[in-house]
């Protein structure tokens, strides 16, 4: 009986120490969610701070007719970027972004930064097909925008380093 007893005691003491070890932790949640009831409430903050990117239609190569139909879509893509709000906001998270600049200009600081990432993309994209067609050299006022305004990824750092 009394050895019972003594595992009933373990097994309830374990059971309570594994209990609170996996318990959620509640104020973490709770500054989460204060937080962004205050950033709900920010009125719109001037962005003058903010590095917008012009990208010129100029440098973007054109397709011939000898072209990929794969380039061709590249290229009409990235003819879409220009004169559209363009910005690289992969350090703040939402709230970061409400509680600095505004809620009310979280939907243009929205659209910039997929527009960023448009830009990305479709840029790797037009460099390697680029590249297949051994027309690189096409790119080079692009290579040397994508570098000054250190616009890269993995695929592009192939083209911007050399």
């Amino acid at each position: 009986m009394p050895t019972l007893f003594c595992l009933v005691i373990l097994f309830v003491v374990w059971f309570t120490y594994e209990r609170k070890k996996n318990a959620p932790d509640y104020s973490k949640s709770e500054s989460f969610w204060e937080r962004e009831r205050k950033a709900t409430y920010v009125p719109k903050q001037s962005m003058d701070d903010l590095h917008f990117i012009d990208l010129p239609d100029s440098i973007i190569p054109q397709a011939d007719p000898s072209s990929s139909d794969e380039l061709k879509a590249v290229i009409e893509d990235l003819h879409r970027l220009p004169g559209s709000k363009i910005c690289n906001l992969s350090e703040f998270s939402n709230t970061d972004l409400k509680l600095k600049y505004g809620t009310g200009n979280f939907n243009d600081l929205s659209v910039a930064d997929n527009n960023y990432i448009r830009l990305i993309q479709w840029s790797g994209k037009l460099l390697t097909c680029l590249d297949e067609e051994d027309r690189i050299e096409d790119a080079r006022p692009f290579i040397d925008f994508l570098r000054e305004n250190e616009i890269t990824s993995k695929i592009i750092r192939r083209y911007t380093d050399k």
